[in-house]
């Protein structure tokens, strides 16, 4: 298990270093087991051989990594002394020598640490702590002794904030986690100085103490601010490409190669009334060939804006006065699935609550009308709903909730983020479809100490729907004239293929028998299910690679789920860490290439996007 730690094996060329760091490694290792005396020596020696071939002067080396363990010691208890203002179980927890582990002496400055930090927390300024290890004749047992000196406790007297211009005073006390006549913590003031930047108000945020009677306890908490402009104004653009479908003469559905350039435009007033409130307007446009679904002569051709939306909201901080966070919208939008369009415009009103820094929670309602158009899928091919409801009205209820732990929201190299939402959308609360829903996510992130900077990234995507049943009057002349509708609505089916949920598939054109038509396209589904898994990594300043394999279906009932229907692709991709974000050019690869009667499938798609996959 030592020739582990080694970074040689036999036959390798003799490099002495890689030898040299393993001898460390080894004495590292047994001193972590308690080992403190243990030494580890290299020896190395030419070895004898036979005689040597003409011409070869080569040579052969032994080495001989010689340890000297010592005695093993252990932690057989740790007192305190000195200490009043905090119990003696919350000082072991946070220590790393516990009674009954090997003793490691490079524990003790961090416990010393961890010590003086507690009490920081807690106001005591001037604490200090020492601590001493005491032997047994053997050196087998090790008493450790904490020794502390409290001294006193430092009280926030009054809190005073300066520089507030436009900011109410009372909006910035809200965020401190300091009181008067609450310690004056290093916890606190960290996170207190963290909320105050966090809202955005502020180019510079400073927390300091005034000054301190002599022999007083009590302390000025000094608050100075420097207000950042109240209006911010963003905007940016890209190009997408990406394949679109377009009507051939024959009327079937044929993939041509578009470029479509877009461009978002966003302006923000804060701190209306001194109060952190916010008024925002977004606005966002693509612009693309035209279509004409109906005419394959004109579809695709001429120039226009393919897709829009414009979105004005207002944010209120500590909604009514409590720990609330309140959102109200109001939009138009045009958006492109590959095989429809559709117009909406919502009205929405949510309030969240962050129960912790990764933790949030949220409610939301929302009253849409949409509205369906240049639909690509024949009208003998379109689920009924489709036919039943190329218009028509949503009044949706939602609860979220999220954990994120992610190092970094773009570009994550470790940590995770989970999520669940819940959709429900009664008829009885003016909803013309009725349905609810579900879509749970966990990402997880993590580098692995196997080179530099190489990170391992997961991901799991579950959806699952169910319509609520209406009887209406049957579309088309048949001997039943009323039938039964329980699908959801083209908007709210799921949807899967593409360069974020399954590579190697084109945007939306993954699905079981049933969802997908003759040209391939999607009607979308009842359920869902997205795995993602894939290596990023370094290969040259700010470009690396990929290599990742995806699975994933979805299907048109929660019934009709099934493990076994999973399409998988395997593939790898370019990364090139960009001052706007990582480039990402992937090319996936379908490990079992499917034929259908009309058709078959290409066997790899290429990606080509911002950010990462996932």
């Amino acid at each position: 298990a030592l020739l582990s730690f080694v970074g040689a094996s036999e036959g390798d060329i003799f490099v002495e270093a890689p030898l040299e760091n393993g001898a460390l490694a080894i004495r590292d290792y047994y001193r972590r087991a308690g080992f403190a005396s243990a030494g580890v020596t290299l020896d190395v020696a030419e070895a004898p051989r036979p005689q040597a071939a003409p011409g070869d002067e080569s040579a052969r080396m032994n080495a001989r990594l010689i340890v000297a363990e010592g005695p093993q010691s252990f932690v057989r208890e740790v007192t305190f002394r000195g200490v009043t203002a905090i119990a003696d179980t919350d000082l072991r927890r946070r220590m790393q020598s516990r009674a009954g582990e090997p003793y490691y002496l490079p524990f003790l400055s961090i416990d010393r640490d961890a010590i003086v930090r507690a009490y920081l927390d807690r106001g005591y300024q001037q604490a200090s702590v020492a601590i001493e290890p005491a032997a047994d004749a053997d050196g087998s047992n090790v008493v450790l002794t904490v020794d502390v000196a409290e001294g006193p406790q430092t009280i926030v007297d009054r809190v005073i904030v300066t520089g507030n211009v436009r900011t109410d005073t009372q909006t910035i006390l809200d965020e401190l986690t300091l009181r008067q006549g609450s310690p004056l913590g290093l916890a606190d003031l960290v996170e207190s100085q963290r909320r105050l930047s966090a809202l955005g108000l502020f180019r510079r945020v400073r927390i300091t103490e005034g000054p301190r009677q002599p022999g007083s306890r009590a302390v000025d908490l000094i608050v100075s601010l420097e207000e950042a402009p109240a209006t911010t104004i963003g905007y940016g653009g890209g190009i997408e490409v990406l394949d679109d479908p377009r009507t051939s003469a024959d009327g079937t559905q044929t993939d041509r190669l578009e470029v479509q350039p877009r461009g978002f435009f966003e302006i923000t007033r804060r701190n209306i009334a001194g109060g952190n409130r916010a008024l925002s307007l977004f606005s966002r446009v693509s612009l693309g060939r035209r279509d004409a679904v109906d005419d394959p002569a004109r579809d695709g051709t001429g120039f226009g804006i393919s897709e829009y939306r414009v979105v004005g909201s207002y944010r209120e901080p500590r909604a009514f006065r409590f720990d609330l966070d309140l959102l109200v919208s109001a939009g138009i939008e045009r958006s492109k699935r590959t095989s429809f369009n559709f117009n909406r415009d919502t009205a929405a009103v949510e309030v969240l609550r962050r129960l912790s820094p990764a933790l949030r929670v949220s409610g939301r309602y929302s009253l849409e009308y949409t509205e369906l158009f240049d639909v690509r899928i024949k009208e003998s091919e379109r689920l009924l709903i489709d036919r039943l409801f190329p218009q028509f009205r949503l009044s949706i209820f939602s609860g979220s909730l999220v954990r994120d732990t992610r190092s970094d929201p773009v570009d994550p190299e470790r940590g995770s983020l989970l999520g669940l939402d819940l959709d429900t959308a009664p008829r009885a609360l003016g909803s013309e479809v009725g349905f609810v829903k579900s879509f749970a996510q966990a990402f997880y992130f993590k580098r692995l100490p196997v080179g530099p900077r190489i990170v391992f990234a997961g991901g799991a995507r579950l959806g699952l729907a169910r319509g609520f049943s209406r009887i209406v009057e049957s579309p088309v002349p048949i001997e039943l004239a009323e039938v039964e509708v329980r699908d959801l609505p083209a908007s709210q089916r799921f949807f899967a293929g593409g360069s974020t949920t399954v590579r190697g598939f084109q945007l939306d054109r993954l699905g079981a028998p049933g969802i997908l038509n003759s040209d391939g396209l999607s009607n979308g589904g009842n359920a869902m299910i997205v795995l993602n898994a894939e290596l990023r990594l370094p290969i040259w300043k700010d470009v690396g690679a990929v290599t990742f394999v995806d699975a994933g279906n979805v299907f048109p009932r929660v019934g009709a789920f099934d493990l076994a229907e999973l399409r998988p692709t395997a593939g790898l991709g370019l990364r090139y860490k960009s001052p706007i974000g990582p480039l990402r050019l992937d090319i996936g690869f379908k490990l079992n290439r499917k034929t259908f009667p009309t058709r078959r499938e290409h066997g790899s798609e290429w990606h080509f996007s911002l950010g990462q996959a996932f």
